[in-house]
């Protein structure tokens, strides 16, 4: 029954396309259209996973397929949308809003500097499309290849420096009905350029299912520094969100992606970085906050291809209720890797005893001159130093809360972007995700 569900769901999809191709006329030939076609054929020989699938072990993605979905424009107008309220007061000033994965531009907020260009994705004509993420057996790959209709291409030009951050804000309303998107950028970094991308995923309306397919593809040129961070904060009643970030480095890069994940009903990250060129350096940062049934699952794969790079990976989770989290963290070191310095670390606090967190660092190695580390920790809260704040005239619930905000103030401290650290320590600090109340300066 299971199969014949999934495969209701594929030939929907596989409808869409072909209604939508009837209509194209001159446009079939389009670049984005014939990647559309390729991915479109590799999603008809697919499957979606069940927890059968090793990679989809402890996530049941059943029920978000079972679905039926629609694409639709919301029928809010652009004066109905306040990005004061999903973005915090420094982060307003140079914004794209798309809502239900088409863009708003009278809602939008642009400052171009002339270090980068932003253009369509429906326009874009860079070789790097299509070619940073394969299609392979990701079947939500495949699918946002077929589907997509909205996002960006931003280019930030060789030997240029981004003043200000591009934020990029994505609003759900699911008020007229189920909603599925397939959202789809592209980032390339030029040569000794600069910038730092944000991405906030938000809910003005979650009645009805959400399904968010998001594919991100990054390639970082020579001697490129390019920070991308993702704050994910959809409502935890309807969401199914599946993010892939694809990135590629070539030689003295500095990459690093910080996700940050505090809502949806299902959340799936998936991660997956190659070092092509030597002396690379990336960094991978995560927090995610589960509560009530919350499922977070955090997948990454960091491909250390040449020699003379490093990676550092650190990802930390608190759950809470009855939330469920995933992390599968897999490191490989090529033969000709030699003298690479590779890092993980997963840890995580249970704060009630119907939390379950499943972790699974991984390292494949096949050089002899490197330095790898990985571990995983999942325990409860130290009733030592509850204890200790208890003495000193602190609730047991607020002494509970400073060591959880403690805990998750680890990741913070080690974001390059100042003026996102202010906004995250508020969401973390957010008195409704713990009992009782908190105190803070």
């Amino acid at each position: 029954m299971q199969t014949d569900i999934n495969q209701d769901l594929i030939g929907q999809l596989v409808a869409t396309f072909r209604e939508k191709e009837a209509n194209l006329n001159g446009q079939k030939d389009s670049v984005q259209h014939q990647l559309r076609r390729k991915g479109l054929e590799a999603f008809e020989k697919m499957e979606f996973p069940t927890t059968r699938n090793e990679e989809w072990k402890y996530t049941n993605i059943i029920p978000a397929t079972s679905q039926a979905y629609s694409n639709y424009e919301s029928k809010l107008a652009d004066a109905d949308i306040d990005i004061n309220q999903y973005l915090p007061e420094g982060l307003r000033t140079n914004v794209l809003v798309f809502v239900n994965g088409h863009y708003r531009k009278e809602a939008s907020q642009l400052q171009y500097d002339g270090a980068y260009t932003i253009e369509s994705i429906i326009d874009c004509q860079s070789e790097a499309l299509g070619s940073v993420a394969k299609l392979d057996d990701q079947i939500f790959t495949a699918m946002n290849t077929a589907s997509f209709e909205g996002g960006l291409h931003i280019s930030i030009a060789d030997h240029e420096v981004a003043s200000q951050a591009i934020v990029i804000l994505y609003l759900n309303d699911a008020s007229q009905g189920s909603l599925i998107l397939n959202p789809r950028n592209l980032i390339t970094a030029g040569k000794n350029s600069e910038a730092t991308i944000i991405e906030f995923c938000c809910s003005i309306n979650d009645t009805n299912p959400v399904l968010v397919n998001a594919l991100m593809e990054v390639t970082v040129d020579e001697s490129a520094n390019l920070d991308i961070y993702k704050i994910q904060s959809e409502e935890r009643k309807n969401t199914t969100h599946i993010s892939r970030i694809v990135a590629s480095q070539q030689q003295k890069s500095n990459f690093s992606s910080n996700n940050f994940t505090f809502g949806g009903a299902l959340v799936r990250n998936d991660l997956d970085i190659e070092l092509q060129g030597e002396h690379c350096e990336s960094y991978l940062n995560g927090l995610y906050l589960g509560s009530e049934n919350q499922l977070i699952d955090n997948h990454s794969f960091v491909d250390h291809a040449s020699p003379n790079c490093m990676s550092d990976e650190f990802y930390k989770g608190i759950m809470d209720d009855t939330s469920r989290a995933v992390f599968n963290g897999k490191i490989m070191v090529r033969e000709d890797a030699q003298k690479t310095n590779a890092f993980q670390s997963n840890r995580n606090i249970l704060a009630s005893d119907t939390a379950l967190v499943n972790t699974k660092p991984q390292l494949e190695i096949y050089a002899d001159d490197v330095r790898c580390t990985h571990g995983a920790t999942i325990g409860q809260i130290n009733q030592e130093a509850i204890f200790y704040m208890q003495a000193r005239g602190i609730s047991k619930e607020s002494a509970k809360a400073i060591l959880m905000l403690s805990f998750a103030g680890e990741v913070v401290d080690r974001l390059k972007f100042e003026d996102i650290k202010p906004y995250l320590q508020s969401q973390i600090a957010d008195k409704r995700r713990y009992e009782g109340e908190l105190i803070l300066d």
